[in-house]
């Protein structure tokens, strides 16, 4: 999806630039639940996602603005 954003809009456009910040924000997240759950071998799951996805749209929606 981003690399059809950057062929569309070009990558210093403003959807451009939208579109880096929501993906790097976004990507990160459950990478780093997974690899960490996995590790300590954590069994329940939903609060730490429910919380991390409410984590996610926040700085989705404070990156749209700073940018």
């Amino acid at each position: 999806v981003l690399s059809d954003i950057f062929m569309r809009f070009g990558t210093d456009s403003r959807a451009g630039l939208l579109a880096s910040v929501i993906m790097c924000s976004t990507e990160t997240t459950f990478y780093t639940m997974s690899v960490y759950f996995k590790a300590t071998k954590v069994k329940r799951l939903t609060k730490a996602v429910i919380c991390a996805v409410i984590g996610d749209i926040t700085g989705i929606l404070i990156a749209s603005i700073i940018v």
